[in-house]
């Protein structure tokens, strides 16, 4: 038997087929804010190894499921406590090693930017509290560009653009502190050029 195949009855199928798509894509971003706002909820001092596992899980799905995670964690980069967007932070590093496609969207879409202005300002009182809390979030976000440079900036300009701006200031030395990757409180008269020097790589990676 020959079958004959209906366009009436196939466009039908392929609507039903769009519509059970998006709600599964819903139920996933649904899903995802949990998962992050869990994450960012935590008093941990790192991200649980299974919820990490099922945001690299959705992630992995398609193209579109990364670019909901990558805007979600995004969000998550503005949360007003430093210790919740270290968190947010460890989730973008697992990410940006793992995934070329969020490397992309980090360094193609303004990430890179977001994240210079949420977790590496010239000075700690322009994060979130705790003093603490907000200093270990801008050294691991230093450290976490410095590896990401190392291994990926070859293909990556804006990447080596910001890289360039959290090295550029150990150029003054400067005691105290401790190293945090180039990136370090600055005395009031030095604001201005640092704050010349943000803009400049803001307009760079924008």
């Amino acid at each position: 038997t020959q079958s004959t195949w209906d366009p009436i009855l196939s466009f039908e199928n392929f609507g039903e087929e769009k519509k059970n798509g998006e709600r599964l894509m819903d139920g996933l971003v649904a899903r995802l804010r949990g998962l992050l706002a869990d994450v960012t909820r935590s008093s941990l001092p790192a991200v649980e190894d299974a919820v990490m596992a099922e945001i690299k899980a959705i992630a992995k799905v398609s193209r579109a499921h990364t670019q909901q995670v990558y805007n979600l964690l995004l969000e998550a980069l503005h949360a007003k406590s430093a210790l919740a967007r270290h968190q947010a932070l460890v989730v973008v590093d697992a990410l940006f090693i793992r995934s070329a496609v969020f490397r992309e969207l980090m360094a193609m879409t303004g990430g890179l930017k977001v994240l210079l202005r949420t977790c590496l300002p010239s000075s700690l009182t322009e994060l979130p509290p705790t003093r603490q809390q907000a200093r270990a979030l801008r050294e691991a976000a230093a450290r976490f560009v410095q590896t990401w440079t190392v291994r990926f900036g070859a293909g990556l300009k804006p990447l080596r653009l910001l890289s360039d701006h959290l090295s550029t200031p150990t150029s003054s030395g400067g005691g105290g502190g401790g190293g945090g990757g180039g990136v370090r409180p600055l005395a009031a008269g030095e604001e201005t050029e640092q704050d010349r020097r943000i803009a400049r790589t803001q307009e760079l990676l924008a």
